[in-house]
């Protein structure tokens, strides 16, 4: 009987990944560079500030589109990296989302090589009006809840 019940313990809404990101994501494999590098939204738990998850489907490009994010897989602290403040570069990128248009977040995002932003269709902490009201950004796509944004080339407000 109870594994039966396990499909009403699910909440759709709940998933990582909406269809509304699979379009999304198809339309990044179709016309994103494959060298794209993506800011995503992230997470952080009060008990455990170092450790940093995707909290939409951002998180997911490197499978549904080929593309590279900032987000690792939610493994990485067992895992070894060739880059020594790994962790604290992922840290700091991810306490800009909420002001990703502030002239210190475009220089720490242009340093970082990102290229793009993916906010999810379950949205988090990237404000896409922010980013809409930005000489810095380009919207690429938009969808309901999804956008892919590029970071422009050029001086901070140019």
């Amino acid at each position: 009987y109870g594994s039966t019940r396990v499909v009403d313990a699910v909440e759709s809404g709940a998933a990582y990944v909406q269809p509304e990101d699979l379009a999304a994501a198809a339309w990044v494999s179709e016309h994103v560079p494959e060298d794209a590098l993506f800011m995503a939204n992230t997470f952080r738990f009060d008990f455990l500030p170092d450790f940093v998850i995707a909290s939409d489907a951002g998180g997911w490009l490197p499978v549904l589109a080929g593309r590279a994010t900032i987000v690792p897989p939610m493994i990485y602290p067992v895992e070894r990296t060739a880059e020594p403040d790994f962790n604290k570069r992922l840290v700091a990128l991810a306490e800009i989302a909420p002001d990703m248009a502030s002239p210190a977040a475009i220089e720490l995002l242009r340093n970082a090589g990102i290229t793009h932003v993916f906010i999810g269709q379950r949205g988090g902490r990237i404000d896409p009006a922010s980013l809409l009201a930005s000489p810095d950004y380009a919207l690429e796509y938009h969808a309901a809840n999804t956008y892919v944004f590029r970071l422009l080339d050029g001086k901070v407000g140019d």
